[in-house]
């Protein structure tokens, strides 16, 4: 998939023009009449750039207005605020319309004064990735005139959305433009440009497949309070992420930076074309092989009797599975089963994926149990395309797996109301519960939400199941003798958490998800990392002191011959990893 690029939203010269025809008044008066310039009207070119626009020096009220002018949004009766609104207006910069005219937010501004109003309309590009323009304003045609454009600064419009702007805490917000490569940065005071490029070479982090891509940023103001961070020429599938918590205004005070989304600070790009799948890497960082799962919602391992990852399971948006060997050169398979039997009491589950059923295969590939509507498991023979309920569950299900020989399937369910613990069933391969243990395990989610939990065996006899709650810890079951052991997941060793950290910065809500030592690796030379927080996988080299960035998502697991698989997005897609 190839994502469409310069993406800023467009329309025409006419449209804009019925637009502004509709939006704006000249001073209201009894016989007033809109003229009918269809047929003359022409964009304003650059010789022929309007003049100030007209105003009235006696403006008792000012009010914002929704696009319509159905709804006020805000209106000023402050002497001295109204006056540095029209002062604002008074010192616009002439522009023109273009053709096609970009669009942004649109609004309506109405000054009014007496019996008379005056209304101009507002098209706020500020959070667009126009280059070269913050707001436009536009007049009314008169006199048979061409309709006239100006530039406004984004301080006017802030102080026209709200009063106190100038005196709230120094802020400035990120807005990611993945169309064009382009990140948008807004503040509510006047920026001192070089500390934002400081801030920004200081923090940069390439994600990138390639040996040391060469990531170049520009940065273009338009007007004092508004700056776009620019990657020109950027190298395809690379994520670029960095922060602008080192900004400042140009008084010197310290701006609080956010993301226009969710508050994270720090700021994630994906240059260059749509891609999002698996990717194969070695201990360079190089990419070894690829495999494009453009609507992936979860994946999760089919481990052997040793424990070791031997293909992942990989759940679709549209409830699609393909099982995919860990090996360079696996053949990925297709094994949805697609015709259910029809039953008003099975399938009434469905979680927070848009995933319904899942799947678990034994060692040898002959038996196949699936969770059909996270209610009903059904033993499956995959040669013979036969399938039989053996069980079904009187609460939702939240993971299975087949034990190695395939003669008993684990099964998690939930306790009650969805919530985080969950009961562990076992059954044998005819249906018949064989040993149940209660709120064996958690992930520590707020009730009402149906996640998909891991749960595997060790061995035919071991099962193991997670509890996440003030930490990450992994809980041993023997389905005969009952709890073995409940111990921490594997920590990352201090020295290599110094090396991260300094890659990635020390953050005190930096949350490791999973570690993973190289299998055989007897030095502790390479540890490969998940990390939450938008900063994906990554690989920590030991004995060179280094730290890779591999992928934007989920790290999954370590091949036979030493290669990292993890998940990787150009567009922003993530991918669960349920194991």
């Amino acid at each position: 998939m190839i994502r469409v690029r310069g993406g800023m939203a467009v329309f025409t010269i006419m449209i804009i023009l019925t637009l502004v025809l509709q939006a704006c008044s000249e001073v209201t008066t009894v016989d007033d009449k809109t003229p009918d310039i269809t047929d003359k009207q022409e964009s304003v070119t650059h010789n022929n750039l309007p003049t100030n626009m007209p105003l009235s020096d006696n403006t008792e009220l000012v009010e914002l207005q929704d696009e319509s002018g159905a709804k006020v949004l805000v209106e000023h009766k402050d002497p001295e605020v109204i006056q540095q609104l029209l002062q604002g207006m008074r010192d616009a910069q002439p522009s023109y319309i273009g053709d096609p005219e970009p669009k942004g937010t649109l609004y309506r501004i109405t000054l009014v004064s007496g019996e008379e109003k005056l209304t101009y309309a507002i098209n706020d590009l500020s959070r667009t990735n126009a280059l070269t323009e913050s707001i436009k304003l536009y007049d009314m045609p008169r006199n048979g005139e061409g309709t006239k454009a100006w530039l406004v600064p984004t301080a006017w419009f802030q102080l026209l959305m709200d009063a106190r702007t100038n005196h709230n805490e120094p802020e400035i917000a990120a807005i990611p433009d993945e169309d064009s490569d382009r990140v948008i940065l807004i503040a509510n005071r006047d920026i001192d440009q070089q500390s934002v490029e400081a801030s920004i070479a200081s923090t940069l982090m390439v994600n990138s497949g390639q040996d040391n891509p060469q990531v170049k940023f520009t940065i273009q103001a338009t007007d004092p309070r508004r700056m776009v961070v620019q990657f020109p020429d950027p190298p395809q599938g690379v994520v670029v992420r960095f922060k602008v918590e080192g900004a400042k205004s140009v008084d010197g005070h310290q701006f609080r930076a956010r993301l226009q989304e969710d508050g994270e600070l720090l700021i994630t790009i994906h240059l260059g074309l749509a891609w999002s799948g698996l990717r194969w890497l070695d201990t360079t960082g190089a990419v070894v092989h690829e495999h494009g799962f453009d609507s992936a919602r979860f994946i999760e391992p089919s481990r052997n009797e040793d424990g070791n990852e031997r293909e992942l399971m990989i759940y679709n948006q549209d409830n699609s599975v393909y099982r995919l060997p860990l090996e360079e050169e696996g053949e990925i398979e297709d094994v949805t089963i697609r015709d259910w039997p029809i039953s008003q009491d099975t399938g009434k589950y469905n979680s927070e994926y848009g995933i319904n059923t899942i799947y678990s295969y034994s060692d040898d590939h002959a038996n196949l149990y699936v969770a059909q509507g996270l209610q009903t498991i059904y033993k499956v023979n995959p040669e013979e395309g036969t399938k039989q309920p053996i069980y079904m569950s009187d609460r939702p299900i939240y993971g299975i797996a087949s034990s190695p020989d395939g003669k008993h399937v684990a099964i998690l369910v939930d306790v009650e109301h969805l919530g985080a613990a969950a009961d562990l069933i076992v059954i044998d391969a005819k249906g018949k519960v064989v040993s149940k243990f209660a709120k064996a395990a958690s992930t520590g989610h707020s009730d009402g939400f149906h996640f998909i939990y891991p749960v595997r065996w060790t061995n035919n006899s071991t099962i193991e199941v997670p509890w996440i709650n003030a930490k990450r810890e992994t809980i041993q079951y023997d389905y005969k003798k009952g709890l073995l052991s409940k111990a921490d997941n594997v920590k990352l060793p201090e020295d290599a958490r110094q090396l991260l950290e300094e890659k990635i910065g020390k953050r005190e809500d930096t949350s490791i998800i999973r570690v993973l030592q190289k299998p055989g690796d007897r030095e502790g030379r390479y540890y490969a990392v998940f990390v939450a927080d938008g900063i994906g996988s990554c690989l920590i080299d030991l004995q060179e002191k280094k730290v890779i960035l591999l992928g934007s998502g989920a790290l999954m697991a370590w091949t036979p011959v030493g290669q990292v698989v993890v998940w990787h997005s150009t567009e922003g897609k993530n991918a669960d990893f349920i194991g």
